[in-house]
């Protein structure tokens, strides 16, 4: 089945929570083998870690390292047993019945026109709509 030629943008907005949040590169909020062992490891030093610093009203949250690097994926635990919906099958509706060129938001090229948008859902929504708006600007206007 020949796909349709998709000429716009989409962009796939996780919902809250729906983001991984990385730390110096080890997973603090994600549904992964790492993040998991961590959880159950040391589970209130994880939460403590995901607190956001004290800061005033309307004022942007200092720099705290933390990064939203993907969203969160489907996970199917040992056996089946456990299945954690995620965007996987989402971002699979568009790239099975649609051409288009999937990119990264953090090194988006030209001609790419899908683009999963992680976003740090513990800060405010301004700063993350801000960063959506940004980037949507560079990817609409090049």
């Amino acid at each position: 089945m020949a796909k349709d030629k998709m000429h716009d943008l989409v962009v796939l907005l996780p919902g809250i929570t729906g983001s991984v949040l990385q730390k110096d590169g080890e997973d603090l909020w994600a549904i992964s083998g790492q993040a998991l062992w961590a959880a159950l490891r040391d589970r209130r030093e994880r939460i403590a870690n995901l607190r956001l610093s004290e800061h005033g009203p309307g004022k942007n949250v200092p720099d705290d390292g933390i990064r939203a690097t993907r969203v969160i994926h489907d996970f199917h635990g040992v056996f089946g047993f456990w299945k954690i919906d995620g965007y996987d099958t989402m971002a699979r509706l568009v790239t099975e019945n649609f051409e288009v060129k999937a990119g990264s938001i953090h090194d988006p090229h030209d001609r790419e026109n899908f683009f999963e948008f992680p976003y740090d859902w513990r800060r405010s929504n301004r700063e993350s709509a801000v960063a959506l708006d940004r980037f949507l600007g560079q990817q609409l206007y090049r």
